[in-house]
């Protein structure tokens, strides 16, 4: 456990230390061993993890012979669970990388409840000073749900007054899975603001990724892409050079942006927007409208003007998926490096980590975005990410005749790979990624400040979850369970504590 916390919070803790223990043989040996302690042995488990390294062999080594172990413990025990062995499961079902603190924080709950509850059985003395302690935990769950709804209801009605409802190519149930990414990445009560950005930029991607995949003709891609390199360009233009009326208009619009018609929501009234289609109309208004307003408020976070970067990053972003799209239709084969320098663009992590931590970090300076630390991040989360869609989209994305690094891998290597081979190949190096993102977040700060890094690996962490047994952005279904868990359910809880009750209630 020591270990485990001092790596995970910047110590330069070497896998040496648990030299001792690298081997069956040698925990059997110990107390720990003698005695049978199941809690140390899944302390050992969860220490093993923690690799940042691929030649950390003695951590190798103990994740196989206690996951082993702890796998035997489980098949010995039948369907009786106590506890212990609940955290078992749950631990060995879900490694450290792939929970996310939300769902995290209600299992604790309830594991802390049935542990409380079985001290008030036997009168233990510390049950009052624990039952203290989880009627705190029960409360702030509570306010966290409570606060999640709100934000939940903010968001439907913007999707509404932006008629992104409309878009019959969106993916269906895909608001609330922005939100759930949002929320699971983002936690912390304060940070509200930041989760509504990030959910809304998530929000934003998923749009764009449907119309340039599935929902719009080639006159409508460009069309699209026209719009927003015109928009940027006339953005890119400082507001002092404006005239007054215009700085009036631009505030007001701002300030106040229910009140304008779609047809005034243009930078310059002198510029006629002209959209190919209605569709086009709705997916660039929503991005206008939103972009803007986020990008106000983030630089009001900031105290000065960051509408620039954020509208290059965004812009970034389409073009890249733009590219994409440009392939299909030319039925272009990319080398495996031409497709992932395009895809980690593509994924979207740039506008939505952007977005994110204007809101999370206050005084980020344009010396730390332009940081090759920062670039660094952003490539192994990306990564991680875009090779984790690709592995459980390959049959789908197969089936519909496109491309991706399974596909790509098995083309390249002439038949010499298969595809299962691809499949691992790709898993291994979303492993090596994670790893050096890992380091990257645990070491000492360098540029990039820790609690900006801490929300890039727990994007990867979110990533992870989405992408553990299915797309969880294609398949709503599959991430049902989290929804409800973090927005809807109340606690499981055997105490009968006044708060117990209201979070019942």
């Amino acid at each position: 456990m020591a270990f485990r916390l001092l790596r995970m919070n910047g110590y330069d803790v070497s896998s040496d230390e648990l030299s001792h223990v690298s081997q069956a043989s040698t925990f059997h040996d110990s107390l720990e061993g003698y005695l049978n302690q199941t809690k140390s042995l899944l302390e050992l488990y969860k220490a093993s993890k923690l690799c940042l390294s691929e030649n950390e062999l003695i951590l190798e080594n103990i994740s196989n012979w206690s996951g082993r172990l702890l796998t035997e413990k489980l098949c010995c025990s039948g369907t009786k669970r106590t506890p212990i062995l609940g955290e078992v499961e749950y631990t060995l079902k879900f490694p450290f990388y792939a929970t996310v603190e939300t769902l995290d924080r209600k299992r604790n709950i309830e594991h802390f409840d049935s542990r409380v509850s079985q001290q008030l059985k036997t009168k233990n003395l510390l049950c009052h000073v624990n039952q203290d302690i989880l009627d705190f935990a029960i409360e702030d769950f509570s306010i966290s749900q409570s606060i999640y709804q709100d934000e939940l209801r903010h968001l439907e009605r913007w999707e509404k007054e932006n008629r992104l409802h409309q878009l019959r190519f969106l993916r269906k149930g895909s608001l609330i899975n922005c939100y759930l990414s949002a929320a699971a990445t983002i936690s912390a009560h304060e940070f509200s603001d930041a989760r509504i950005a990030c959910a809304k930029a998530i929000a934003l991607v998923l749009v764009t990724d449907d119309f340039f995949d599935v929902g719009a003709s080639k006159e409508e891609q460009e069309n699209l892409i026209a719009l927003v390199e015109k928009y940027v360009s006339l953005n890119l233009i400082s507001l002092s050079t404006l005239p007054e009326t215009a700085l009036v208009y631009y505030a007001l619009q701002m300030s106040h942006p229910s009140c304008f018609s779609n047809d005034c929501l243009r930078w310059d009234h002198h510029h006629k927007v002209e959209f190919y289609s209605e569709q086009v109309e709705v997916v660039f208004s929503a991005f206008y409208t939103t972009v803007n307003q986020l990008g106000e408020m983030a630089s009001a976070v900031q105290n000065c003007d960051v509408t620039k970067h954020l509208d290059e990053t965004w812009l970034h972003y389409m073009r890249s998926v733009a590219t994409e799209a440009k392939w299909q239709r030319n039925q272009y084969v990319p080398t495996v490096e031409e497709y992932m320098t395009d895809a980690l663009t593509s994924y979207g992590m740039g506008p939505i980590m952007l977005t994110s931590l204007y809101f999370v970090q206050n005084k980020l300076m344009k010396h730390i975005i332009k940081d090759p630390e920062y670039s660094e991040l952003l490539r192994l989360m990306g990564t991680c990410g875009r090779l984790l869609n690709d592995t459980q989209g390959f049959e789908r994305e197969s089936r519909d005749g496109k491309l991706n690094i399974i596909s790509l891998l098995v083309l390249q290597s002439g038949g010499s790979m298969s595809i299962e081979a691809a499949q691992e190949a790709t898993q291994e190096s979303v492993a090596s990624c994670r790893r050096d993102l890992l380091r990257m977040v645990v070491r000492e700060d360098r540029v990039v400040p820790r609690p900006c890094k801490e929300v890039f690996w727990r994007f990867c962490k979110t990533a992870h979850l989405f992408y553990c047994h299915t797309d969880g952005f294609s398949s709503p279904k599959e991430m049902l369970h989290a929804m409800n868990a973090i927005f809807r359910e109340p606690l499981k809880l055997q105490t009968s504590s006044p708060l117990a009750v209201q979070s019942e209630k």
